[in-house]
């Protein structure tokens, strides 16, 4: 039995906890609790059994296909309906293309400023949660 899915709480997968100084503290101030998981393998459990409303995915994980994870979590009844945002150093319409394709909501820069990562994740976490087939 899984915990019961909360609103305003993501999951953070990525690596790198230095980038996300910034923007978890914006995260924070807007009202969305965040989970960090730096492991790949293990995110997919995470989400399924801690049912955040998002995932933010570091597209930068060395070693692995990030993008792997979100058609997984498209692919999981319990997690096929959270906004997946995609963090990247740069978005090029390749990345846009591919990022979606997987099931990405958004795909943002990273050099994106903490408060405008906030407003597309919270207004992603305020959309009716069914996703169109």
């Amino acid at each position: 039995m899984g915990a019961i899915q909360t609103k305003r709480r993501i999951l953070v997968v990525g690596n790198d906890g230095a980038d996300r100084g910034g923007w978890g503290e914006a995260l924070q101030r807007a009202g969305i609790d965040t989970l960090l998981e730096p492991s790949l393998e293990r995110a997919l459990c995470v989400a399924a059994e801690l049912r955040p409303r998002g995932v933010i995915l570091d597209l930068s994980m060395e070693g692995c296909d990030p993008l792997q994870l979100a058609s997984a979590l498209r692919a999981h009844p319990r997690t096929r309906d959270l906004a997946i945002v995609a963090i990247t150093h740069a978005v090029t319409d390749d990345v846009l293309e591919l990022a979606r394709s997987r099931g990405c909501d958004a795909v943002l820069a990273r050099t994106a400023k903490p408060h405008a990562i906030a407003a597309v994740i919270a207004r992603l976490l305020d959309r009716p949660r069914a996703r169109a087939a």
